[in-house]
Parts: C-alpha cells; sequence; structure tokens
C-alpha cells in the first residue's frame, strides 16, 4: 500500500508543525475498503487511541500507529 508520498515528500511534511500521520495497518485497511459503499453511514468513535468504525451492527476497530506527530 503507497503511503502519503512516502519519502519525497518527507521534507515538504517536516515543515508543517501541527501535523499528525498516522499509519493503519493494510489489514484495517482493507477491510475497511471491504465495507465502503455509496451512501454509506459510517461513525466514528475514538477512545484510548482505538479508533471504532461502526456501521450499522458491524464494527471494524482501528489501532494507528504515530508516525510523526507531537509524541513520536
Amino acid at each position: 500500500m503507497q503511503t502519503c508520498g512516502g519519502k519525497k515528500n518527507e521534507a515538504a511534511l517536516a515543515r508543517c508543525r501541527n501535523l499528525t500521520v498516522l499509519d493503519i495497518a493494510p489489514e484495517s485497511s482493507k477491510a475497511l475498503a471491504e465495507r465502503l459503499q455509496r451512501g454509506m453511514n459510517l461513525q466514528v468513535l475514538i477512545q484510548d487511541g482505538v479508533l471504532q468504525l461502526i456501521d450499522g451492527d458491524i464494527t471494524l476497530e482501528v489501532t494507528p500507529r504515530l508516525r510523526r506527530g507531537p509524541s513520536a
């Protein structure tokens, strides 16, 4: 999976002081992509560093990894 620009944009992104970059595991990204549909109603709950993406009766938990930001 290609990330947002990879190394070629790293210098430009480093100048953005308020930027936070998160990595999402390929498995989580794939699971979310499989659920995507036009006009979907997705609810998001963020608690203790875990995202819960809720689509009706199905919940996908995603724990992103901090790549760049205040605590990286």
